[in-house]
């Protein structure tokens, strides 16, 4: 799981003699998830080209796609 930090948190993170309880602290944070900025992407695992040339991290448009938050036909997708 991916630590996501705001900068203050990130610095702190990177200081050496952390207590148990900072460290406890820093690791209980949660970024907001409208402060983070997603899309889909075609692969980002695999050596397997962008269909159509762009970057791994390009947004890709999947068909029959869910919104977000609804899994129930996601396996359906592969």
């Amino acid at each position: 799981m991916p630590l996501f930090l705001p900068k203050d948190l990130e610095q702190k993170w990177l200081l050496p003699n952390l207590s148990d309880a900072e460290i406890q602290e820093i690791l209980n944070f949660e970024m907001p998830s409208e402060a983070l900025e997603y899309h889909p992407v075609f692969t980002i695992r695999s050596p397997k080209p962008h269909p159509d040339g762009g970057c791994k991290t390009d947004p890709y448009g999947w068909q029959n796609l869910p919104p977000l938050g609804v899994d129930s036909n996601t396996l359906e997708l592969f």
